[in-house]
């Protein structure tokens, strides 16, 4: 991976600018308030007429767990969330979940 100079810098700067407060629920923490940049996108395949795919994600500094996020844990931004892919993000600072509705 390259290192960007000012990369984490920036990615801090849009944090503090984007981020809202969620809940989550493991790595470390148990109901834990901890700030987040939400990202909710069209994805790339289609399901049939009027139907799409979107992927939601939320990305958070590595320094607000005091452990390792894992598939499975919770986020609650007002709607409930389970954790189905991480990509740990050091060039930024952050881990990147994706997530799905929980049920």
């Amino acid at each position: 991976m390259v290192d960007i100079p000012g990369a984490a810098a920036d990615a801090a700067a849009i944090h503090a600018a984007f981020a809202s407060d969620v809940v989550y629920t493991g790595a470390g923490l148990t109901a834990g308030t901890v700030s987040a940049v939400r990202s909710d996108a069209p994805g790339d395949a289609f399901m049939g007429p009027g139907e799409t795919v979107r992927t939601v994600s939320f990305e958070f500094q590595q320094s607000s767990f005091s452990g390792v996020p894992a598939k499975g844990d919770t986020i609650n931004d007002g709607d409930a969330w389970t954790v189905i892919d991480i990509t740990r993000r050091n060039d930024v600072n952050a881990w990147v979940m994706i997530v799905e509705a929980s049920s």
